[in-house]
């Protein structure tokens, strides 16, 4: 597939998928709910959350769909009491989970229970989900708030989510050579290995600190894996939206001012001891990135020559400001490491669901 796909929103009657990489578009076998939220695409299929807060998957092109386990699953931490139009989050319990342990002073934990109206859950509890290559498995990535990560063996009876610890809190992750591996908001890059004795637990490992120096931190974090098994961490700097408290709302194009890509590389030292550290660079080869609400995807133009090569393809992954503001510019489009250039991409406001 040459690049991630793009819904457009048209009537309930109706949906057309466009093609970033070929810019071809197709006739969805079935229409997509404009209602529902993208919340990430791996290999073809779309995750998605409804209203009620259900997260489902479904292929746009084949029209398959599939149910992924209810959020409600991770009771007593998540309830949704009969006929309630809420979902309650126990910021206690959750917080143990997190930090493996009663958590620092300054995280913000000290609600005993938060409540979230259930057509929000998509917009500010839920961030983006990872499907495994089979589809047999699911990594459910919360709002920064939460930080922890979810996972779920999907199976025919609906399966679980079980939360994993994550005390910086997951920002981004992939599925690669049969493991997830996520970035966290600090920039620590971890493998997670589920356990098969049992307990149906995932654990992480470090498999890279973060980046020296802090100004990291100031970005949006993507982690992709390269097909020759490298890791790189993509670095995304956006304008913040200013909004004004007093004229009428005005459309704002937020367009992403600046990429960085760092490579996880091997250096030796004096002594011979091979050590990995991170590694800016402009070059990435004849590869195209994708970044977004879609899973970070490395492909190489040689296989796929409608992409640009040394570029970046992103599309607008602010779910809250996106939802809130159709009438905004899609932040979307193509940059070029090489000389900076952006070429815009999509329409002059906001297609929904989001293009992933």
């Amino acid at each position: 597939m040459p690049g991630p796909p793009v819904g457009n929103s048209l009537p309930a009657t109706a949906s057309t998928i466009f093609f970033l990489g070929n810019r071809r578009a197709e006739e969805a076998a079935r229409a997509l709910d404009p209602s529902q939220v993208v919340l990430g695409s791996s290999g073809g299929w779309l995750a998605m959350a409804d209203e009620l807060g259900a997260l489902r998957i479904a292929n746009p092109v084949t029209g398959e769909q599939a149910e992924l386990p209810a959020i409600s699953t991770l009771f007593p931490i998540v309830r949704h009491p009969v006929r309630s139009l809420s979902f309650f989050i126990d910021m206690g319990d959750l917080a143990q989970v997190r930090f493996a342990g009663a958590p620092p002073n300054d995280e913000g934990f000290r609600e005993a229970s938060l409540s979230i109206h259930r057509e929000l859950m998509r917009l500010v509890f839920y961030r983006k989900v990872v499907l495994s290559s089979c589809r047999c498995a699911a990594m459910l990535i919360l709002n920064q708030r939460f930080g922890t990560p979810a996972f779920a063996k999907t199976a025919a009876d609906g399966g679980t989510w079980r939360l994993a610890p994550s005390r910086d809190g997951v920002e981004d992750a992939v599925y690669h050579n049969g493991r997830f591996y996520s970035v966290s908001y600090s920039g620590v890059v971890e493998a997670w290995d589920h356990d098969r004795g049992g307990s149906d637990e995932f654990t992480s490992r470090v498999v890279a600190a973060a980046m020296d120096g802090e100004h990291h931190q100031l970005y949006s974090k993507y982690l992709v894996a390269t097909p020759d098994g490298r890791l790189m961490i993509v670095l995304r700097h956006r304008p913040h939206r200013i909004r004004s408290t007093t004229t009428p709302a005005q459309p704002i194009n937020s367009v992403t001012s600046v990429f960085k890509v760092h490579v996880l590389v091997d250096d030796d030292d004096q002594l011979g001891t091979v050590r990995q550290s991170w590694k800016e660079t402009t070059s990435i080869g004849d590869a195209a990135l994708f970044v977004g609400v879609n899973t970070s995807l490395c492909m190489p133009t040689s296989e796929h020559p409608e992409l640009k090569a040394g570029c970046v393809y992103f599309t607008d992954d602010d779910l809250w400001e996106s939802w809130g503001h159709k009438e905004d510019a899609a932040d979307m489009g193509v940059y070029s490491l090489e000389d900076g250039t952006v070429q815009a991409l999509g329409t002059t406001h906001q297609s929904w669901p989001l293009a992933a």
